[in-house]
């Protein structure tokens, strides 16, 4: 299957996965950025959501975000790894998860 069932709401809503760039966490619930621009608000927090996403297309980056590796467009290295993501928005990849991330990307 090439696609996630998210609760938004009185909706479940199907979402292809390569439609997701990036899942930000909100308490008990998480934002889904799109490719087309929009978001979708899902009812279950972001680990429940990390589960059911194939490892090999997404990346928990810190404790409240995941992004899809596709949507990467460019990766910065200061002091810390910042991604640019397809929309424009910078996401900063937490100390705990560098050594996860680094193996993913194979850097």
């Amino acid at each position: 299957m090439d696609k996630i069932f998210l609760c938004c709401g009185q909706d479940i809503r199907p979402v292809q996965y390569n439609a997701i760039l990036y899942i930000l966490s909100a308490r008990s619930f998480s934002n889904f950025y799109l490719a087309n621009g929009s978001q979708l608000v899902c009812s279950h927090h972001i680990g429940v959501h990390e589960k059911k996403l194939p490892a090999d297309l997404f990346l928990r980056i810190s404790r409240s975000c995941i992004v899809n590796i596709n949507a990467i467009k460019c990766i910065t290295r200061h002091k810390q790894y910042i991604l640019l993501m397809a929309d424009g928005k910078q996401l900063t990849v937490a100390k705990k998860q560098l050594c996860v991330f680094k193996t993913a990307i194979a850097i």
